[in-house]
C-alpha cells in the first residue's frame, strides 16, 4: 500500500474504533445511572469525539480524492492538540481517578491509542497549508470554553468532572484559577510544537 492508502485506512479504522469506544462507555455509564450530561462534561469524551470525527472526515477526503482545505487542517490541528493534552494530563497524571467505571479497553483506546495515532498522523501527514501562530490561536477556544463551562456548571450542580476545578477543595478559587492558567499555558506550548510540522519542500 502507498502512503495515501495507509493514511486512509488508519483514519477510517481508528476513527470508527474511537467512536465505538465512546458509545460503549456512554452505554455503560447510562446503565450505571451516570447521567449523559456528566459523561459529556469530561474533556476526554469531547476531545475523543472531536478527534474521531476529524479522522473520519480526513478519510472521506482521501476516498473522494478531495484536497484538504485550510478549515479542515485548522480543525485537525485543534483536535490533535486536544487529544495530546488528554494523553499527557488525563492519560498519566489523572489516570487513577476514573472511579472504576471506565472500561479498560476504552481507557487504553481514548487515553493512549487515539492520541498517539492523531499525533503520529499529524507529523507523518503534515498540514497541506502553512498555519501561522495567529491562525492557531482559535485552538485555545475549545479548552477555554470547556473550563468556563465546567466551573459554571459545577457551581450550579455541585458536581465537577475534575477535582482541580472544584473550588471546595483546599485553595478555593485561587487554586482553580492557577490550574486553569497552567492548563491554557500547556495548550499554548503544545500548539507551538504542533506548528513545527511541515511538508518537505519539493525541489524545482
Amino acid at each position: 500500500m502507498d502512503k495515501k492508502t495507509i493514511g486512509f485506512v488508519v483514519q477510517l479504522g481508528f476513527g470508527l474504533v474511537a467512536l465505538g469506544a465512546v458509545v460503549r462507555q456512554l452505554v455503560r455509564c447510562l446503565n450505571a445511572g451516570f447521567g449523559a450530561v456528566n459523561f459529556f462534561s469530561y474533556f476526554t469524551s469531547l476531545a475523543s469525539i472531536f478527534a474521531a470525527l476529524v479522522l473520519l472526515y480526513g478519510a472521506a477526503n482521501v476516498y473522494n480524492h478531495k484536497r484538504a482545505t485550510r478549515q479542515y487542517e485548522l480543525l485537525r490541528g485543534s483536535s490533535v492538540l486536544c487529544v495530546t493534552v488528554v494523553l499527557l494530563i488525563f492519560g498519566f497524571i489523572l489516570r487513577d481517578r476514573g472511579g472504576g467505571m471506565l472500561l479498560p479497553w476504552v481507557d487504553i483506546m481514548l487515553h493512549y491509542v487515539l492520541p498517539v495515532i492523531a499525533i503520529t498522523h499529524w507529523f507523518l501527514y503534515p498540514p497541506t497549508i502553512k498555519i501561522t501562530v495567529k491562525q492557531a490561536l482559535p485552538w485555545l477556544a475549545f479548552p477555554a470554553v470547556f473550563l468556563v463551562y465546567s466551573i459554571i456548571r459545577g457551581a450550579m450542580t455541585s458536581w465537577y468532572a475534575y477535582s482541580y476545578i472544584d473550588p471546595s477543595q483546599p485553595g478555593g478559587y485561587v487554586r482553580v484559577i492557577l490550574y486553569c492558567v497552567a492548563l491554557l499555558l500547556l495548550f499554548t506550548i503544545l500548539s507551538r510544537v504542533l506548528l513545527t510540522a511541515r511538508r518537505p519542500k519539493v525541489e524545482a
